[in-house]
């Protein structure tokens, strides 16, 4: 059973942005303090234990509690795409994405990311792999052309809202994190 966290913990939680949750729930799972099988519906990311959490202020609040926390599993995002938002790509993410767009190669195929409501669209299996590998209720799929992309990422936007999932900075982090 899903249950709220404490009111401290949960303001905290409340007033963070998509990176810094990401970056939270990035920093529990490595510390080993996520369970990420036992959230239900595959929407969240069960907490289960005596946590720390930055709030909006840096500052750490620690709360101990035994109830399960759903987390929303935002992985990372930078902003939300306006369908026909980047000239001469359609309804494929921005330019000025993170990532670079290029035409989908056997080498280098398409791939739409999801992670409850939420959707991404990358390139190439290095893009999609730190980014789905031991997060709790993404799925992937693989695309065989822009157009098939476009068309699959508009009605997954139908569906809810609709972000670019960034790669976290590989540099900052232990590799053996995204490959275990």
């Amino acid at each position: 059973m899903v249950t709220q966290p404490p009111p401290a913990l949960g303001n905290a939680l409340a007033d963070c942005n998509a990176e810094q949750l990401a970056q939270i729930i990035l920093a529990l799972q490595r510390l080993g303090l996520i369970n990420p099988g036992a959230a239900s519906g595959g929407g969240g990311i069960a907490i289960t234990t005596t946590t720390a959490a930055a709030s909006h202020t840096g500052a750490a609040v620690k709360k101990e509690f035994t109830q399960t926390l759903s987390v929303p599993c935002k992985v990372a995002s930078t902003s939300k795409i306006e369908l026909g938002q980047a000239p001469g790509h359609g309804n494929c993410p921005p330019t000025n994405s993170a990532l670079p767009i290029h035409p989908s190669t056997p080498r280098l195929p398409w791939y739409t990311v999801m992670v409850g409501y939420e959707v991404g669209v990358f390139q190439g299996w290095d893009q999609v792999a730190p980014l789905v590998l031991g997060v709790s209720g993404a799925i992937y799929q693989h695309q065989c052309s822009r157009a098939h992309t476009c068309t699959h990422f508009a009605a997954t936007r139908s569906r809810g809202d609709v972000w670019i999932v960034t790669r976290p900075n590989k540099d900052d982090e232990d590799d053996s994190y995204y490959y275990d």
